[in-house]
């Protein structure tokens, strides 16, 4: 490798390895390694081994013309640690996004395994994270333009359920008068009878969160689902 790093760069280098490290709380040595990588080191001792030595103390230093203008200061960093919330883009990696399900960076088509309600998760903790006092914050940040990939179709899809939810109460109600021998029949009985189609949750997956709460079983939340599914098929949003 041809590349030399002059000793400002070197020093410049350092500084970023140390912010990297505390912005991210890894070890000041993988820092440096990473840092190495982006400059096309394997690692921080060849990046070294690559630099110009520094100028003897005794040297005489060459002036600096005076139509120079002096070298901007680093720019502050937020040591803060970054927070992620589900859906959220990766700072360091704009093509992979937070999986908090997972607990590991995905790339955009990953979300689609967990379900079409998948962004309902984000837009809960996004309310949870908004109701945190600055102290349960002191340590953490998160932008408050920071791109979720999931913000829209989550939006979206509780507008959707708002707009639609009394006309699916009420269909709900006819499949019960119905009298339907399928499961979707059987969980309007169960769901409507003993517990009503109640008004404050904001989409179907809280919907169903509430039901589960109150001891619903599984094939009645499931079928809640598929009774949604084939209810959109007949009644778009308006």
């Amino acid at each position: 490798m041809t590349v030399s790093i002059s000793p400002a760069q070197f020093e410049q280098l350092k500084r970023a390895a140390k912010r990297l490290g505390r912005q991210h709380s890894i070890p000041h040595s993988e820092a440096l390694d990473r840092i190495a990588a982006r400059q096309g080191f394997k690692n921080w001792s060849l990046l070294a081994k690559h630099s110009e030595p520094r100028p003897s103390a005794d040297l005489a230093q060459p002036p600096v013309p005076p139509s120079a203008p002096p070298t901007p200061p680093d720019e502050p960093t937020d040591p803060r640690r970054r927070y992620y919330l589900h859906g959220d883009q990766y700072e360091e990696d704009p093509v992979r996004y937070y999986c908090a399900q997972c607990d590991v960076f995905f790339d955009a088509a990953h979300f689609s395994s967990h379900g079409p309600h998948t962004g309902e998760r984000y837009l809960a903790s996004l309310e949870r994270w908004n109701k945190r006092d600055e102290r349960t914050k002191y340590n953490w940040r998160r932008p408050e333009d920071a791109h979720n990939i999931l913000e829209a179709s989550a939006l979206k899809a509780r507008a959707e359920y708002q707009a639609l939810r009394p006309a699916f109460s009420d269909w709900l109600l006819l499949q019960r008068k119905a009298k339907r021998d399928d499961r979707i029949g059987f969980m309007a009985i169960g769901l409507l009878s003993s517990r009503g189609l109640p008004k404050t949750p904001k989409s179907l997956e809280l919907l169903r969160n509430h039901y589960a709460r109150r001891g619903a079983r599984q094939y009645e939340l499931d079928a809640l689902l598929s009774a949604w599914d084939e209810f959109m098929l007949t009644h778009p949003q308006p």
